[in-house]
């Protein structure tokens, strides 16, 4: 990689899984009205290909986009010379805090290898 990166990002929250081997897991909270809201990319999205194209690998929901922001703070960390073990997202569910439940959600994903999106192709 001859060019320097210029990225940045703000995480909402790392847990430390191991602090000697550096393995650290991505968590984020999501106050989204819908989390399974259908959300379609651009055509033009360098993202694309992963929620749509011809054989995409992850689903359409915004649950799906936000996977994707945590990979790329994950990419970021990665190259800091942290291992990511995995992505977490807690979601207020508003029905279920409308209706005195406890709101949270929890989902997990593994972390998604966006470099071709970010460095492009070499």
């Amino acid at each position: 990689m001859g060019k320097g990166l210029k990225l940045c990002g703000s995480i909402d929250r790392i847990k430390v899984v191991d602090m000697k081997k550096r393995i650290i897991r991505i968590q984020d909270f999501k106050t989204d009205a819908d989390i399974h809201e259908t959300k379609y990319q651009l055509v033009d999205s360098p993202f694309y290909a992963l929620t749509q194209g011809t054989a995409p690998k992850l689903g359409k929901e915004l649950l799906d986009c936000h996977w994707l922001q945590l990979s790329f703070y994950a990419f970021i960390l990665q190259r800091a010379g942290w291992t990511v073990e995995g992505l977490d997202i807690y979601w207020v569910n508003g029905e279920k805090l409308a209706n005195g439940e406890n709101p949270w959600e929890e989902f997990s994903h593994d972390v998604i290898d966006i470099t071709n999106v970010i460095v492009g192709e070499e």
